[in-house]
């Protein structure tokens, strides 16, 4: 009997934006790059755990 494979943990969304005022751009884009610098950081950070 083959053995059951882990779940994803991650799943990739793709989607255009499109925002009516500027502002709202400049906020999206800054969530989507801090939040993109947290998951860098936390991948990082558990790869060195594994390493030590």
């Amino acid at each position: 009997m083959p053995e059951a494979k882990a779940p994803k943990l991650f799943l990739g969304v793709h989607a255009r934006l499109v925002f009516l005022k500027e502002e709202d751009k400049r906020a999206v884009l800054d969530l989507m790059r801090r939040f993109s610098g947290a998951i860098r950081y936390a991948l990082c950070t558990r790869q060195n755990l594994h390493r030590a």
